[in-house]
């Protein structure tokens, strides 16, 4: 079977010959910038094609397995190819995406702000004349954090109080968990051992037990109904020396406390299917068990050949 990874390894390679180092950012890799922003748009069709006629939950370990093998031949953060997946499933179609990065002034951090206040659907039910105040707003000179304001404030107008988090850079943060855990997953009994043992393993069921409750807001219920003890023993914070880890429990904890809208939010920018993978590989990760099933999984990776 010919290579299904060589259309975006094209993309990724178009991409690469556009951008151009800019300052700022954590130090832990080089900062680019790249305003062909329809090169994103292509790259989330190419990878969203590798897991068509799958279901959600295949089609996301599919999804994780390509991002990981491109991350590593490219060099790239993750974060690309998640946000350029996202692009095209919240514009949907090529000529509404250039109409919105021209709004974003064709900035891959405006558009990752703009991604719920601008999606086709028009998912926040935004009036006609909010939205076109938000985008005579972003005609003129904006900043990355303007922007960041703008959108979480019409995000609480019409979603009500939601945690006040830099939802692009949580979304990052799950990115960068998501990779970490299945490139474990990809490692040695001892390797995975210890990880485990490292982070602890009842941070990591906490974290297991924070994403089992906002993957489907009926779990949820049935949990509040049922198992009320499940939630009271949730905490604010978990003990643990992975940061990531620690970290992305305290922002889920957050949206799962702030009521329905939250965990509705959440969704949005994770999908169900998304929050669901993660809490499996976790799973996998701390029982023999279930990661002897888990990788019972790996002849449909094979059969795409990636």
């Amino acid at each position: 079977m010919a290579d299904q990874l060589e259309p975006s390894r094209e993309i990724l390679r178009e991409i690469h010959a556009n951008r151009f180092p800019i300052s700022g950012g954590t130090g832990k890799r080089p900062r680019y910038e790249m305003r062909k922003t329809s090169l994103y748009f292509k790259l989330g069709l190419a990878l969203i094609d590798l897991s068509r006629n799958h279901d959600e939950l295949a089609a996301e370990s599919i999804l994780e397995h390509a991002i990981i093998k491109l991350q590593s031949e490219f060099n790239d953060s993750e974060n690309v190819f998640r946000w350029s997946v996202r692009f095209v499933r919240s514009f949907e179609d090529e000529a509404y995406f250039e109409e919105v990065s021209r709004i974003c002034h064709y900035s891959f951090g405006q558009l990752r702000e703009a991604i719920d206040v601008l999606d086709k659907r028009n998912s926040l039910q935004i009036s006609d004349e909010d939205k076109k105040d938000f985008i005579s707003k972003m005609s003129g000179p904006v900043t990355y954090e303007d922007v960041r304001k703008l959108c979480m404030n019409l995000k609480s107008k019409y979603w009500g109080t939601i945690p006040d988090l830099d939802t692009a850079s949580f979304s990052d943060l799950f990115d960068t968990v998501e990779h970490r855990v299945t490139g474990l997953i990809e490692s040695d009994e001892i390797t995975r051992r210890s990880w485990g043992e490292d982070t602890g393993v009842d941070s990591i069921i906490a974290l297991r037990h924070v994403l089992m409750l906002l993957s489907r807001e009926m779990t949820y219920l049935d949990v509040q109904k049922k198992k009320p003890s499940i939630l009271r023993s949730l905490k604010s914070r978990i003990t643990t020396p992975n940061a990531d880890i620690e970290l992305l429990y305290r922002g889920l904890h957050q949206f799962l406390q702030s009521g329905p809208r939250a965990r509705e939010e959440i969704r949005r920018l994770i999908t169900t299917a998304r929050l669901g993978y993660l809490q499996t590989t976790l799973k996998a990760l701390v029982s023999e068990k279930d990661y002897r099933s888990y990788v019972a999984t790996k002849d449909l990776m094979n059969t795409i050949n990636i």
